[in-house]
């Protein structure tokens, strides 16, 4: 099979998914409730979301940029900071939560030259920070989750999970990316300080909409989602399903209020992501 069959054959179905979940979540939710709880939301607090998203994105190009330098690949602060801005803009468009990343490769290709197995594998592990910091904010989280009479068994798995996880990270560095051996050090602490940051947005989320309990619950909740966004556009219809299904977990949770919470998050990841149109009349 061709390779841009395949590619046709990805898009198709991530596309046809983002539609039947995001179909699937207005269909059980109560709309009018919803735009009801979006309406009577605290705007102020959505304005500093909004700044604290901003932040998180421009934190996550500065640890993109200390693991460029730290391989020796060379490029300027600004410059980095804008191909990262057009990478937010083309996952609004390229399926999956790294589409972006395979447009600056290309862009880094063609722009810089740099060695395109090189390239992609800064790429790939900038990432694999990000998802580290997610995976292991959520086991720890878990810990302070309490399941009532297993409680102690889960607080062992999720131990032995995180002693695991930190084992395998080095590990995996040094099988699938030798080059990056004892260089990601400060990328992982960064990718830790973001991810508290996203947390932060969305307390100020929770906040807009008069919500005072469940923060660690919902954090949990919006790392999920995070880690399984590259199934859809930018995460688009993921978010809303997470969110959605999340009641299922934490029966306190208020189903039309949590879904407004992943539709307010959607809406503003994909109005900073648009903000990246201006480089894509200005690709040099």
């Amino acid at each position: 099979m061709k390779a841009s069959t395949k590619k046709l054959i990805s898009t198709t179905i991530k596309i046809g998914l983002a539609i039947a979940l995001l179909t699937f979540v207005f269909f059980n939710i109560e709309l009018k409730e919803v735009y009801d709880v979006l309406k009577n939301s605290n705007k102020w607090y959505i304005l500093l979301c909004i700044i604290l998203y901003i932040l998180s994105q421009w934190l996550s190009a500065e640890r993109l940029y200390i693991v460029l330098q730290k391989i020796g690949l060379q490029i300027s602060k600004q410059s980095n900071r804008l191909l990262y801005l057009q990478g937010m803009f083309y996952n609004l468009f390229i399926p999956g939560g790294v589409g972006g990343d395979g447009y600056k490769v290309y862009m880094l290709n063609k722009h810089l030259k740099w060695p395109l197995k090189m390239t992609t594998a800064t790429l790939l592990a900038d990432r694999v920070t990000g998802l580290f910091a997610m995976v292991m904010l959520i086991l720890i989280g878990g810990l302070f989750i309490p399941i009532e009479g297993y409680n102690a068994i889960k607080n062992g798995i999720l131990a032995l999970c995180i002693i695991l996880a930190l084992i395998a990270l080095p590990l995996g560095i040094r099988w699938i990316f030798p080059s990056f051996r004892g260089k990601l050090n400060s990328a992982i602490l960064l990718s830790f300080v973001t991810q508290g940051i996203q947390i932060l947005c969305l307390f100020s989320v929770l906040k807009s909409l008069h919500i005072e309990d469940y923060y660690l619950a919902y954090s949990l909740v919006l790392l999920v989602s995070g880690i399984l966004s590259i199934l859809s556009f930018s995460g688009l219809g993921i978010r809303e399903m997470v969110f959605l299904k999340a009641v299922l977990f934490f029966p306190d949770f208020e189903q039309n209020v949590t879904v407004s919470i992943g539709i307010i998050l959607s809406l503003i990841t994909t109005f900073v992501s648009l903000t990246g149109i201006v480089t894509h009349f200005s690709p040099n």
